[in-house]
This record gives C-alpha cells, sequence and structure tokens, in this order.
C-alpha cells in the first residue's frame, strides 16, 4: 500500500507522540493563503456498506469538510470543482482501485501520495495558485456493545442484543509546495448510537448520526488550528 504510507506514518506518529493536533509553521498562515483540499478518503467497517454506499458518505464528507473548513480566519479554501476541473490534477496517474480492503474517495477526488508526483504538485500549486494542500482520511467503524443470553431460554442459539455506535478517526494533513507539513491533526467522535438484536442495527437510524460526528470532528479540527496558531504567535 505505497499510496498511503505518507498517512499511515503521520497518523503512526501522531498516536506515539499523544499530541494529535499540531501546527509546524505557523508562519504559513500568517498571510491568509490559499489552501486546496485535494484528498478525502477513507473506508467503513462493520456497517456491511458496498463500495457504492461509502464513496456516498466519503462526498459527504468532502461537503462537511470544506463547509467548516472555510470558517476559520487562517486560510482561503478554493471551491472543490476548481480543484476537480483542474487539467492536472484529473491528469494525475493515481491508485484507482476501490476493493473491499481498498481505501475509497469522495466523489471526484483522487488518492495519491504527493511525494510520488513531485512535478505535478508543482504545476498544481502553480495552476491553482495556493500555498498549501489538505488531504483528509476517514475511517468510520461500527463500535457493539450488549449482551448475550445463552442457555436461559427455550431456544438452540444464543440470543444477543445491545447499541451499535458509530466511531469516526479523522485525519488531515496540509503540505506546502515543498512537501512539508505546516498542519496535521486527528480527531476521534462516537455516536449516541441505536439499538441492535442479533448483530443487528438500523444502519438508516445510524447514518444521519455518522454526519453529525463528521461535522463536530471537523469543526473541532478547526478550532483546534485557531488555538494552535495563536499560541504559537505569542
Amino acid at each position: 500500500m505505497k499510496k498511503f504510507i505518507f498517512l499511515s506514518i503521520i497518523i503512526s506518529t501522531l498516536s506515539l507522540s499523544g499530541c494529535a493536533s499540531k501546527v509546524y509553521k505557523s508562519e504559513a498562515f500568517q498571510t491568509k493563503g490559499q489552501f486546496a483540499l485535494v484528498q478525502v478518503t477513507g473506508q467503513t467497517s462493520g456497517f456491511g456498506l458496498g463500495t457504492k454506499e461509502d464513496k456516498k458518505l466519503l462526498t459527504t464528507l468532502s461537503s462537511v469538510i470544506y463547509k467548516e473548513f472555510k470558517s476559520t480566519k487562517h486560510f482561503r479554501l478554493i471551491s472543490p470543482n476548481t480543484v476537480k476541473k483542474n487539467r492536472t490534477y484529473r491528469r494525475l496517474k493515481t491508485d484507482t482501485s476501490e476493493g473491499l480492503l481498498s481505501l475509497k474517495t469522495a466523489k471526484g477526488y483522487k488518492k495519491f501520495d504527493p511525494r510520488d508526483h513531485k512535478k505535478d504538485m508543482a504545476r498544481l500549486f502553480k495552476e491553482l495558485k495556493v500555498n498549501a494542500i489538505i488531504s483528509v482520511s476517514a475511517g468510520y467503524h461500527k463500535v457493539n456493545s450488549g449482551f448475550t443470553l445463552s442457555g436461559l431460554l427455550p431456544i438452540p442459539i444464543p440470543v444477543s442484543a445491545g447499541k451499535a455506535n458509530g466511531k469516526l478517526t479523522l485525519s488531515i494533513v496540509a503540505t506546502d509546495k515543498n512537501n512539508q507539513i505546516i498542519w496535521q491533526d486527528i480527531i476521534e467522535k462516537e455516536t449516541e448510537g441505536v439499538g441492535q438484536f442479533m448483530g443487528i442495527s438500523n444502519f438508516n437510524k445510524l447514518y444521519p448520526q455518522l454526519i453529525d460526528i463528521s461535522k463536530l470532528a471537523a469543526r473541532e479540527a478547526v478550532t483546534n488550528l485557531n488555538k494552535n496558531i495563536t499560541i504559537a504567535r505569542k
């Protein structure tokens, strides 16, 4: 999975350091330059979703990210359509695999390691007139809790009941034109959950909660960014 070593290393580093939110170059935010969201990738686990449903959830996430990130005073996020319609971006030769174990992408976005496309990235920065690019990766996981009754009822199989929660791990990485990380964050959120019986839960009731925690995670990332820049400038 060479294409995703970039994000994987960052996630591991953050976990080990115990500090998920960090601004490495506060000066990169002083002029309120333009940033571009170039990647929204992710996976779901435990919900029984297919590729189509995964992509729908990630596409909704991309809209949430754009809306929430526009609220910061420290950079201007250019339109997603500007990125997606850019000729250099469209011509990027990227990983298009979307099997069961592969990261999926939001509609119109690509998945790639910027380090593998240095010339294209230089061109993209110039054409989009941006100071940094942002990559977002999300993992949505189903978490079960409850109890199992076995041998207490006149039926030959155990009976389980409880609650299903959705958990989100959102990773954000912003890099400058030299491919240096200027901002990164990892946010974790969990839904209130819905009831389930025999491992079966109503995903239609859980889905809106996944969107809600996506909004909360993106909002928290912006709050962390604003706070860290304020501290760095003191």
